[in-house]
């Protein structure tokens, strides 16, 4: 029984070793970003790196009379248009049979390393955004 638990804790070990270096060597971190729809709708969030591209994840979910739209985060990039602006652009790919194959997400939103909650344009809904840089 022991030899079990032994061998199950060298092999969580090694795994979570494996992906250490892939987020090791994403690059420098510049900031983070969160994204949080406070009704239906979606969530995002992740670093803000250093060459421009984001990380992390998320998704976009909501009901229609057509059925469930689903989007997922697959990639992304951001840029400082003026000082204590960042323009984040969100790359998706539909999920559901609704949502289309590719779909892109842009806004620009202030620096304020703390939430702050804005309206969604295409929604008229809340959301919770965070914007911060080191």
């Amino acid at each position: 029984m022991e030899i079990k638990k032994i061998a199950a804790a060298v092999t969580l070990a090694a795994a979570a070793c494996a992906v250490v270096p892939a987020v090791a060597s994403a690059g420098p971190v510049a900031g983070s970003y969160t994204l949080a729809d406070l009704g239906q709708g979606g969530w995002t969030g992740g670093p803000l790196r250093s060459d421009g591209t984001i990380g992390g994840g998320g998704a976009v979910s909501f009901s229609t009379p057509a059925g469930q739209f689903i989007e997922k985060v697959v990639s992304g990039t951001w840029s400082s248009p003026s000082p204590g602006l960042v323009t984040l652009t969100l790359n998706l790919v539909g999920v559901s049979a609704i949502a289309p194959p590719t779909d892109t997400f842009t806004i620009t939103a202030p620096v304020t390393n703390q939430p702050f909650k804005a309206i969604d344009p295409d929604s008229g809904g809340p959301v919770l955004i965070r914007i911060r840089l080191f």
